[in-house]
């Protein structure tokens, strides 16, 4: 085991749990043929649940009104359930879960932490913190969510391992000392190989 690591951040996202299907499922719903117009209604949308500004359910209702679907609809349970679970992953966290400190550093809509874990598609196991953007009205990669984290963390930058899908959300961490892997989920035995390397698992 790498002493160097204590805490462990992980994304959620393409991650833990894919959202692609749920995505295209979504925009199948709209009963839309033009992508790049759902996204242009959906993506501000996003990001204001993103950022806590609105609530998960209001991406059902601006939609709804937008493509003329039933507003009754509980979108939340639904856009959980439709998260694809990546195996390998669970397996990595209830491997490492007596080993070090994990947590989450996630864009995420409010209430949705509990409603991945409610349809299984988070392993239940202990997690010390849970950083996400709703709570902290910030998205990654802005610098202030990271700072945010390694104040929870409570130990030296080196000492702290990110994983994301993405590299722009990788790169504050790397600014501030923090170890990184970029995680490719359309690989994910790989990734979990990479990061089991630092572990020394």
């Amino acid at each position: 085991m790498n002493s160097q690591v204590k805490f462990i951040y992980f994304d959620i996202g393409n991650v833990i749990a894919s959202w692609r299907i749920a995505e295209k499922k979504l925009f199948e719903l709209t009963d839309c043929d033009d992508f790049d117009y759902f996204m242009k209604v959906y993506q501000p949308a996003d990001d204001d649940a993103n950022l806590g500004k609105i609530s998960t359910q209001t991406i059902w209702t601006i939609l709804s009104k937008e493509f003329g679907l039933k507003d009754n609809f509980d979108f939340i349970s639904w856009w959980a359930q439709n998260h694809e679970v990546i195996m390998p992953t669970h397996f990595l966290l209830q491997e490492i879960d007596k080993l070090f400190q994990i947590g989450f550093l996630t864009n995420i809509y409010p209430d949705m932490l509990e409603a991945f874990f409610k349809f299984q598609k988070i392993p239940k196991i202990k997690y010390r913190h849970a950083v996400q953007s709703s709570t902290c009205n910030v998205m990654k990669p802005d610098m202030t969510i990271y700072k945010k984290a390694a104040e929870l963390a409570s130990c030296p930058p080196q000492h702290i391992l990110f994983i994301d899908d993405l590299e722009k959300n990788l790169q504050p961490a790397r600014d501030l000392g923090w170890q990184t892997v970029c995680f490719d989920e359309t690989n994910p035995e790989k990734s979990v190989e990479k990061i089991r390397a630092i572990l020394n698992l």
